[in-house]
């Protein structure tokens, strides 16, 4: 005679271990899978008038702090898996990619910033540079993911540009 019964449970068993499988999967795959990466020498601008944030945790390097982001007010800079996206301002700290990369079948995520940010301290320094220390989250979206990250930054623009 055929014990149903057990056969019933073991598929129950087996149903449930799948299950559980497909949950841990998907929990992982909705995890951020992107890194925002700090700026090479080189990677951003150099301009008069100037956004630059870094990570609030960030440590100075031969005197410097790695940026995570990097603007002139015309354009930006950000670093995300390795590749610098350049981005176009859409609002006051806010950013998009310029183009998508890639070819037509497997075009490159879409970069957006947003950072919502506090002016610290707002000087005019003797080389006549208004100087505003900045501070607050920079959230970046990739590939339909989003992560935000704890900035520090500076706007730099000589006096007589200056917004």
């Amino acid at each position: 005679m055929i014990n149903y019964a057990n056969d019933q449970g073991d598929i129950m068993k087996v149903a449930i271990a799948i299950l559980a499988a497909a949950a841990t999967a998907f929990a992982a795959s909705a995890a951020t899978t992107f890194t925002v990466d700090d700026l090479s020498p080189g990677d951003g601008i150099t301009a008069d008038c100037y956004v630059v944030l870094w990570r609030s945790s960030a440590k100075l390097r031969n005197g410097i702090r790695p940026t995570v982001l990097e603007s002139d007010g015309e354009r930006a800079y950000v670093k995300v898996d390795g590749e610098v996206y350049p981005l176009r301002p859409v609002g006051q700290y806010i950013y998009e990619s310029v183009t998508l990369r890639g070819d037509g079948a497997n075009p490159a995520p879409t970069v957006r910033v947003a950072a919502n940010l506090k002016t610290s301290r707002h000087d005019v320094n003797d080389e006549g540079l208004e100087i505003r220390d900045l501070k607050g989250g920079m959230k970046v979206t990739y590939g339909g993911q989003t992560q935000t990250i704890q900035v520090l930054g500076e706007y730099a623009c000589p006096a007589t540009a200056a917004e």
